[in-house]
């Protein structure tokens, strides 16, 4: 179990440390503790938790050393951990932080006075506030025996294509899950990892906290908001602490490969492992960020490629460390029209391989039915580290799991080619016409392809009979609308130049405010959500194309025939 391996940890490692690091100018200020000091703070706030244990605990702290104490804490006093965004993200964080702990009494909120000042915010909770956990001396002293069945965490989904749902993870589940993390990273007691993703993010807790705690090795974090605010801090802290490992989602590295000066002189040769998971793996930023970093010692074969989700604890397939990232590029319209993922040597759809199962089975079924390599169909996934019980729909309230393995449908689209695993959409994304298939992400990415900028975007079908009109949503700043002289038939070339490339006969296309697209938690774009609100008209249009004007009005009459 994790508790025993930590304590190991403690017991026998005098050297490894979690650094919590700030940016104060240009100056890099690193705040470090030991494992055994992080484990004697940890059992304070587990002795505190004292009489206000309930069937979970909230954790709702920023990117702070006090989220590693109250999670250890939780574990140690054999209660579930749930860590939410602080309601302090601003108004959607907060309408679902209250959405989440409000319709429960005596709800146990671990937090700080940042994050929640006031207490009447949450009348039915009982708030326990870092600053005094801090101050108290009483300890902990034991340890508790837990079963492989035992909820460690309950860890919400990220939300992208329906209501965030509570994911019972079990202390064997967790377990086996950084044990396949361990081995397809090698990682040892001599790494040294880098990290920025939020707690509360499945691959922040798992992939960048808890792995070093288990295999005992030094980690540093920056906060998201310091990443976002300035991406080359990230960089900067791999060069000054020579990290060999480090993991984000798509969007990191092509915001470094956007926003970081070009005369940046890091030395990024100590890298060996780089996770690039939680969103479509793109091809693309790969060869961005390797060409745009070649000159500081970025060597491609640190890749490591993965795909992973709540449900499965985290990591459900990765490439192999030093072994670098793989993709082909196979015939759009077999993919789209047959479902079949048939390599091409010349134009197609490059995809990029997400490795190997590791740790669970996973199927690629059509129908219930498992389909041979090569054949596009629904992932599923099964093993010690996945999820089958019921999910959580009350944090007062944590479903018992279950011992039986049972099949997970994760919603993915994939296949199998050479062995290894190609996610290439999500279910609930799919855009049909003509008997056709389109992904939605494909839509984006072309879309950015052909603005020649990275620009976030919402891409969806709306009902037309039959079929489904291709719309998207395109998020831009007011002063960069102002640069466009006649913005509708700009829109109007990019999408024919759309519909020509992914052989739709139109796209509609609409610019909105940045920042007006839903999100998770986890900065994913909701486009089911997206749908909905641009069917109710809740969006500011800075521009509609004349496709997308027609869509609009299709909108409009399908809400009065219905009303």
């Amino acid at each position: 179990m994790f508790l025993d391996q930590w304590a190991d940890n403690v017991a026998n490692d005098a050297v490894s440390t979690v650094c919590f690091c700030e940016f104060e100018r240009d100056e890099i200020v690193i705040t470090k503790r030991s494992f055994g000091e992080i484990d004697e703070q940890a059992r304070r706030f587990a002795a505190a938790l004292g009489e206000h244990t309930g069937s979970c605990v909230v954790i709702a702290l920023d990117h702070q050393v006090e989220f590693v104490y109250a999670f250890l804490a939780c574990l140690l006093r054999g209660i579930p951990a749930v860590p939410l965004p602080p309601p302090s993200g601003g108004s959607r964080a907060k309408e679902r932080f209250g959405r989440i702990v409000n319709d429960n009494d005596g709800v146990v909120i671990v937090t700080s006075r940042k994050a929640i000042p006031e207490e009447t915010d949450y009348p039915r909770a009982q708030l326990l506030y870092v600053e005094d956990l801090l101050q108290l001396q009483e300890v902990w002293p034991g340890t508790p025996e837990v079963s492989p069945g035992d909820v460690a965490v309950v860890q919400f989904t990220s939300g992208s294509t329906s209501s965030p749902k509570g994911v019972p993870i079990t202390h064997g589940a967790l377990t086996a899950n950084l044990r396949s993390i361990a081995e397809l990273t090698a990682v040892t007691a001599q790494d040294v990892g880098v990290g920025w993703i939020p707690f509360h993010h499945d691959m922040g807790l798992v992939g960048s906290l808890l792995l070093p705690l288990h295999r005992g090795f030094t980690v540093n974090f920056m906060s998201a908001s310091a990443f976002i605010r300035r991406p080359g801090r990230w960089l900067d802290l791999i060069d000054r602490v020579r990290a060999t490992i480090t993991v984000a989602p798509d969007f990191g590295y092509r915001l470094c490969v956007d926003r970081v000066p070009a005369g940046w002189q890091g030395d990024l040769s100590s890298l060996r492992t780089v996770l690039n998971g939680s969103e479509p793996l793109s091809h693309a930023t790969l060869r961005r960020f390797e060409e745009r970093f070649a000159g500081a010692g970025f060597d491609p074969a640190a890749w490591m490629p993965c795909y992973g989700m709540a449900e499965a604890t985290l990591m459900v397939s990765g490439r192999r460390r030093g072994t670098g990232a793989v993709s082909h590029v196979f015939s759009a319209q077999d993919l789209d029209h047959a479902g079949i993922a048939r390599p091409v040597e010349d134009s197609g759809r490059r995809l990029v391989s997400s490795g190997r199962p590791v740790g669970c089975e996973v199927e690629i079924r059509q129908d219930g039915r498992a389909v041979p390599d090569g054949t596009v169909g629904s992932v599923v996934i099964r093993g010690d580290s996945v999820f089958g019980g019921t999910y959580c729909r009350s944090i007062t309230s944590v479903p018992s799991t279950s011992d039986e393995r049972v099949w997970h449908e994760s919603g993915d689209l994939g296949f199998f080619h050479d062995g290894e695993l190609y996610v290439c959409g999500r279910e609930a994304d799919l855009i049909s016409r003509n008997g056709v298939n389109h992904h939605a992400v494909d839509i984006e990415r072309k879309l950015s392809e052909i603005a020649m900028r990275d620009v976030p975007s919402a891409a969806f079908g709306i009902a037309r009979g039959t079929y489904d009109e291709a719309m998207v949503l395109l998020e831009a700043p007011r002063s960069l609308v102002r640069e466009f002289d006649g913005l509708v038939a700009v829109l109007d070339t990019w999408g024919q130049e759309l519909a020509a490339a992914l052989d739709l006969p139109r796209v509609g296309i609409q610019v909105v405010p940045v920042g007006s697209l839903p999100r998770t938690t986890s900065g994913k774009v909701q486009r089911g959500l997206a749908r909905s609100r641009f069917c109710d008209r809740k969006f500011e249009a800075f521009g509609t194309s004349t496709v997308g004007q027609d869509i609009v009005e299709l909108v409009v009459r399908n809400e009065v025939a219905t009303s």
